[in-house]
């Protein structure tokens, strides 16, 4: 987890970036599964896991999550 130490999140930020961005001007069709794979999938872990940290505690912050992963889910499935 990155949360005590800012500095190796903002890091591991800064390369993420410049491999996605370097991508998208290398092989742009490459690109698009890179950031489902490497973006998507580990943004949905984290926000479900912020989810389940949450539900007990704050209702109201749960069910706005729940609310944006259907709304989320939707438009990508229309």
């Amino acid at each position: 987890s990155f949360a005590p130490n800012r500095f190796a999140f903002s890091i591991a930020m800064l390369v993420m970036a410049v491999l996605v961005s370097i991508m998208s001007v290398w092989k742009p069709y490459v690109n698009a599964f890179a950031q489902m794979f490497l973006v998507g999938i580990p943004a949905v872990y984290c926000f479900s896991k912020e989810l389940k940290r949450v539900k007990n505690h704050d209702k109201e912050i749960y069910d706005l999550g729940i609310r944006s992963m259907v709304i989320g889910v939707r438009k990508i499935i229309n």
